[in-house]
């Protein structure tokens, strides 16, 4: 009596284990399709892609005009939001790279995803001087693929992304940074 009974509670247990598992390998499927539609959704700016001009005021009002064409300027990009903490890792390096490679030969932007009066304050707290755009449009962001910050990125006179390093700059990277900007010069 004792050995069925034992039986019949393995066996009950074994039953649930295995629902159990079924719905585990359904969730799991769910969650990797969410994961692939993001991750579709949500990329860094790629070599090759091509980018859209833009209009605008920078942040002390005057007027901003990116346009993309042969007789261009390369363009340095970096992509930032105030609420991002990454982001606050490159500021002193952006600064820096701004302040060694003005020149005719290149413009500089900043793109805050943000309100034009935190971007204002963010740029104020970190000592940005360079042009900054402030940019709430979901449009302009997606095209720019600004979901993912921070970006630093080197654009081509007709809008296409030369090299772009997503997320925190380590060394390696400011480096493979100034190269590319020595190399275009």
């Amino acid at each position: 009596m004792q050995t069925q009974r034992t039986v019949i509670i393995l066996l009950a247990i074994i039953v649930l284990m295995a629902i159990e598992i079924v719905y585990l390998v359904l969730q799991n499927r769910q969650l990797r399709a969410v994961v692939a539609e993001t991750t579709a959704t949500f990329n860094t700016l790629q070599q090759s892609q091509h980018v859209p001009g833009l209009t605008g005021q920078d942040l002390q009002g005057n007027p901003l005009r990116v346009h993309y064409s042969a007789d261009a300027p390369r363009t340095i990009l970096v992509m930032f939001s105030p609420g991002c903490s990454a982001c606050k890792d490159n500021t002193t390096f952006w600064q820096e790279l701004f302040e060694r490679s003005a020149s005719s030969r290149f413009r500089y932007l900043g793109m805050c995803v943000g309100t034009e009066d935190d971007a204002r304050a963010y740029a104020t707290e970190h000592g940005l001087t360079f042009p900054i755009l402030a940019v709430t449009d979901e449009r302009l962001i997606g095209a720019y693929n600004g979901h993912v910050l921070p970006q630093t990125a080197i654009v081509s006179p007709e809008g296409t992304i030369v090299k772009s390093w997503p997320g925190t700059l380590d060394e390696t990277a400011k480096s493979e940074v100034v190269a590319g900007v020595k190399n275009l010069q």
